[in-house]
């Protein structure tokens, strides 16, 4: 969909079995099973050339395609002005590819990064490696090292290339012309102060709590020996009224969207019903004159 002036909007009838897309600003490409190419839109830009042949990925500026074979070698098509569709003699090995406006970028099975075309986005620092990941737009690059840690190069462009303190633990990359995104994971919830075991005496309230820390939001369940207790989903449980029949082991599943963790379980203890009052000595009948003091023991 878009502008019904762009030819970049009208999918060829027929196209089938595609596993992979990319979008130019005036061309669209398409990656199908077979490992072909079906490109549309611009005719310049859209021009696929005859050895677009066992292609595993694609990737698509304003102005140029890259596709990436399965022996490992990139080829290029499209506009050339800053030399981004002149792929570098001699490049193998390559896992991943990414394509800026005027550079293009392939990620190496080493873990390096090899950059070619026009301005500074185009070579990569000295010393890059551990690289899993890239990502590439208009004149800016983004890596992402196997450590979580994130690097930017290119035209800088203010606070774009200042990547945000503490974040080491990202991933996934994605770079804008004016803005960079990274995907952080969840973090796992982990219980830091456990339910304590309970002992009370029949028909009094007990409650149990728990503290947990973890990426919001953070979902509680409790349970006794082992079964899910109904309404039981915050981080509390509340007994109210407790009875024999409560006696058992408690504990609680703390989840949220990177994991869950389950308390250790504890016991409640509830003692026998109080004992039932006892009258060891009767009240005696007697009689007092009117008017005169009495004291019943």
């Amino acid at each position: 969909w878009g502008p019904t002036t762009s030819t970049a909007t009208v999918v060829p009838a027929g196209l089938r079995r595609v596993v992979a897309i990319a979008a130019g600003e005036s061309h669209s490409v398409a990656l199908r099973a077979d490992g072909s190419v079906v490109a549309w839109g611009d005719p310049f830009y859209s021009a696929v050339p005859a050895n677009a042949t066992d292609v595993i990925a694609i990737a698509a500026s304003s102005i140029h395609t890259l596709g990436l074979k399965s022996d490992g070698t990139v080829i290029a098509w499209g506009s050339s002005f800053g030399g981004q569709t002149s792929v570098p003699a001699g490049l193998n090995s390559v896992v991943a590819i990414a394509a800026g406006d005027g550079h293009s970028l392939a990620l190496k099975a080493d873990g390096t990064v090899v950059g070619w075309g026009d301005g500074a986005a185009a070579t990569p620092p000295a010393g890059l490696n551990g690289v899993v990941a890239i990502s590439a737009r208009s004149r800016r690059s983004m890596a992402l090292r196997n450590d979580g840690s994130i690097v930017i190069w290119g035209d800088p462009v203010t606070g774009v290339h200042a990547v945000p303190a503490g974040l080491n633990n990202a991933v996934a990359v994605a770079a804008g012309d004016l803005h960079a995104l990274a995907l952080i994971p969840p973090v796992a919830p982990a219980i830091t102060t456990p339910p304590a075991a309970q002992s009370v005496a029949t028909g009094a309230d007990v409650t149990f709590s728990v503290a947990a820390t973890g990426t919001a939001p953070l979902t509680y369940q409790w349970t006794k020996d082992s079964a899910p207790i109904p309404g039981a989903t915050s981080g509390t449980l509340t007994i109210s009224g407790a009875q024999p029949s409560d006696v058992g082991n408690y504990a609680v599943n703390v989840a949220n969207a990177g994991g869950s963790i389950t308390s250790t379980p504890v016991s409640l203890a509830v003692s026998g019903p109080p004992s039932a009052p006892v009258i060891r000595a009767q009240t005696q009948s007697f009689g007092v004159l009117a008017g005169l003091p009495v004291t019943l023991e």
